[in-house]
């Protein structure tokens, strides 16, 4: 009983910490200068740990006591409370304490009242306590001299909030890559490959762990650009007339090795939540087109079509990594949602559009689709879908809702189909 009373006298020193210096300290982002600080339950070095924190992390400093700074609990601290005390989201009690853990010996670093709302979940190790983040006005302690002043207190929002752009633009980035890769060499648009990745280099050089990304991709595309380059120019020194269809295995090569040499980065990417965060059942899983249907299989995904459609399916495919690029570029500017609100945001601008569809095959760099939809006889917008085989469509006049998308300069508006209809 003395114990728990010590915490929470504690809890209330932390509490009216801000009311004592009202007027006087002004809150503001401090970073860790040093490994393994202890963040403390109370400003005493006998006190409870409550964590550890490392070099250059950043802390919001909402006040001081002595030697200390009182922080606000990090992004992922988690806190506890019995279920007893809490009915349909709101609390039943009066001083009910909420813990560091889900046990009523843990420290309390806050209580509830009668009416406060909480959202929470059922506490995996311990079910009779909800996990809920910390109460307002919760917070701990660090030692002043392992704290060095570098903003005000929105700072880490700040940097969250560019951490989260920088790294949804690297996955742009590099599924633009990607789908530009893929294209014959006559089609490429390698300043669209380097486009996305100079950005990251030259606008978020604070990020130094995507920026080394972005320039070790990049030059893994510079490099097979290049050797796609050499083998078409020998392929066309040996026979100029030989038209490039994509299929000879000589100018393949380098896209095979480039695939091969960024499997283990794309590991050291998925370790560092960099993957690909398309998530959408809609969209089939991204695949090399040198994968034969065995390989599919290994992946999960349907292998029981003959030649003729897989091509068609490999025809869709080829748009996935465009349209996965494009959500990373939509969820800059809408934090991390998911690739299915990409959609259904989408599915509210879409507009129909109603003509002949015909197949759109000229090998031109920047294509904007592999289908024309054609208007009283002359074509009125370029198509193309990762949701409906557009190929089943050619020669009849249908309705399809579309949503627009990037043209590339050319004569026509560009769509991608979401719905025939």
């Amino acid at each position: 009983m003395v114990r728990c009373l010590f915490v929470a006298c504690a809890f209330l020193t932390c509490l009216t910490l801000s009311a004592e210096e009202e007027g006087v300290f002004e809150p503001f982002t401090g970073e860790v200068q040093g490994s393994r600080v202890r963040l403390r339950l109370q400003p005493d070095v006998e006190s409870y740990i409550v964590r550890e924190v490392n070099q250059n992390d950043l802390l919001v400093v909402v006040g001081e006591a002595h030697d200390y700074y009182a922080i606000q609990p990090l992004k992922d601290q988690k806190a506890y409370v019995y279920r007893t005390y809490v009915l349909d989201g709101e609390v039943t009690g009066s001083h009910v304490n909420v813990r560091l853990a889900p046990d009523v010996e843990a420290p309390i670093i806050g209580q509830l009242n009668v009416g406060d709302k909480v959202n929470g979940i059922v506490c995996e190790e311990n079910p009779r306590w909800l996990e809920i983040s910390p109460p307002d006005g919760a917070c701990f302690f660090v030692s002043k001299e392992y704290l060095r002043h570098v903003g005000n207190k929105d700072l880490i929002a700040t940097r969250s909030k560019r951490e989260s752009e920088v790294r949804h633009l690297l996955n742009s980035a590099y599924l633009t890559s990607q789908a530009e890769l893929r294209k014959p060499f006559e089609q490429i648009d390698f300043a669209r490959v380097e486009s996305g990745f100079r950005r990251v280099l030259q606008d978020y050089s604070e990020f130094p762990q995507f920026t080394e990304k972005a320039d070790k991709i990049l030059a893994m595309a510079k490099d097979v650009y290049l050797q796609k380059k050499v083998a078409y120019l020998e392929a066309k020194a040996i026979d100029p007339a030989m038209p490039w269809d994509g299929s000879q295995s000589v100018l393949n090569d380098a896209l095979v090795q480039y695939q091969k040499r960024l499997e283990s980065f794309e590991k050291e990417l998925q370790e560092e939540g960099l993957a690909v965060l398309a998530e959408s059942a809609a969209h089939p899983q991204t695949v090399t087109l040198e994968l034969e249907p065995q390989e599919l299989a290994t992946k999960g995904m349907e292998v029981e079509f003959t030649p003729v459609e897989r091509k068609i399916k490999d025809r869709m495919l080829v748009w996935q990594p465009v349209e996965e690029a494009l959500y990373h570029l939509w969820a800059m500017a809408h934090g991390d949602c998911s690739m299915r609100e990409f959609y259904e945001e989408q599915e509210l601008e879409a507009e129909y559009l109603e003509g002949i569809v015909e197949a759109y095959d000229r090998p031109i760099p920047n294509r904007p689709g592999d289908y024309r939809l054609v208007v009283n006889g002359r074509p009125a917008a370029f198509l193309y879908s990762t949701k409906v085989d557009l190929s089943d469509l050619v020669g009849e006049k249908v309705m399809v809702k579309a949503v627009a998308r990037p043209n590339h300069h050319f004569a026509f508006p560009a769509y991608f189909v979401v719905d025939v209809g």
